[in-house]
């Protein structure tokens, strides 16, 4: 992607998971989020708790294209999911409904989502495009959602938020050393001063 960039005479500001850059523009932070992104047959889901715990994890979709095996991987999908949502702490107050945000680039429709909520006891809510992006220029050919990943994370950089994760400026990295150490310059500053 730097490369690619470099190329093109761009200067690239992060490279960012664009699930969590999705996440960040649909739901409020702060409480427990359960956020999906289903693209070009895969998944990925990030759950985040009120006290800030935030996991990314990927889903298979196998055998969604197939409408023979139809059925069979919602369930899948729906047991995949149920792991992971047993894991999360109670939601609060007691007795509230959790809710998931599916960004959908590929393969889930209207029954999808209805199954999906019936087998988890959740409140399905699906989004293809990003709010404040107007795809009704994009033709016929293209999915509705196929751009909402580029658009949520041109939206973030435009709305000033920061990005989640950053993988283009690693805090895991080497820090860089500079070419004159803090007690060089201020030698040379308190010589000047003196000169």
């Amino acid at each position: 992607l730097t490369a690619v960039a470099a190329s093109a005479g761009l200067k690239l500001d992060a490279v960012t998971s664009s699930t969590l850059v999705l996440a960040g523009l649909g739901q409020p932070a702060g409480g427990d989020r359960i956020v999906m992104r289903v693209f070009a047959g895969q998944a990925e889901l990030m759950t985040e708790t009120a006290q800030g715990s935030r996991t990314l994890r990927p889903i298979s979709l196998a055998g969604a294209e197939s409408p023979a095996t139809n059925g069979a991987w919602l369930d899948r999908l729906a047991g995949e999911l149920r792991r992971v949502i047993m894991l999360l702490p109670p939601p609060l107050p007691p007795g509230t409904k959790r809710s998931m945000l599916v960004w959908n680039d590929d393969a889930l429709d209207s029954r999808a989502r209805d199954h999906l909520a019936g087998k988890l006891d959740l409140a399905v809510t699906m989004e293809s495009v990003p709010a404040g992006v107007h795809a009704n220029g994009l033709g016929t050919g293209p999915r509705p959602g196929q751009f909402s990943a580029a658009s949520a994370a041109a939206l973030a950089a435009i709305r000033g938020q920061e990005m989640a994760v950053d993988f283009l400026h690693s805090r895991l990295g080497a820090p860089r050393r500079p070419l004159v150490s803090r007690k060089v310059a201020w030698g040379v500053a308190a010589a000047a001063v003196v000169l």
